[in-house]
């Protein structure tokens, strides 16, 4: 009669003799503190890792560029693309490079600053783009 006293009145004692344990309000409480830190210490590593990645890209945008200028000095006989009020350096390297992304640097913010001319009749002119340093190295 001791034993069937023992287990049937509390749940605890039904708990110690099925093998179940839950865990407390404190055990919790510490596992949800150790996630807390330790995300607290890989945000800064990942935020710094997609800024490198930005830099990258951009670096890669800069060597389109770079190439999109060596094709047309090839083209034109040694000579770069002349300052003209209409027809700048992004509409007369055009044909080295296919989207107007490569003229903004990911780092850049929602409004970049843009060309002065027609959009329409020079996209490549009106199209956003600014350097950073960040961009540059």
């Amino acid at each position: 009669m001791a034993i069937a006293s023992r287990t049937a009145p509390g749940s605890a004692g039904r708990r110690a003799v099925l093998g179940c344990r839950g865990f407390t309000l404190i055990e919790l409480l510490v596992v949800i503190a150790i996630i807390a830190v330790l995300a607290s210490l890989l945000l800064p590593a990942l935020s710094l890792a997609k800024e490198a990645g930005r830099r990258i890209a951009c670096g890669n945008n800069l060597r389109q560029l770079g190439l999109a200028a060596h094709m047309y000095q090839s083209d034109h006989h040694g000579a770069y693309p002349t300052k003209v009020a209409d027809n700048r350096w992004p509409t007369a390297l055009r044909e080295g490079y296919q989207e107007l992304k490569v003229l903004r640097c990911p780092s850049d913010g929602l409004n970049p600053k843009t060309g002065e001319t027609n959009g329409v009749k020079y996209p490549a002119d009106a199209a956003p783009r600014k350097l950073h340093d960040e961009c540059l190295g």
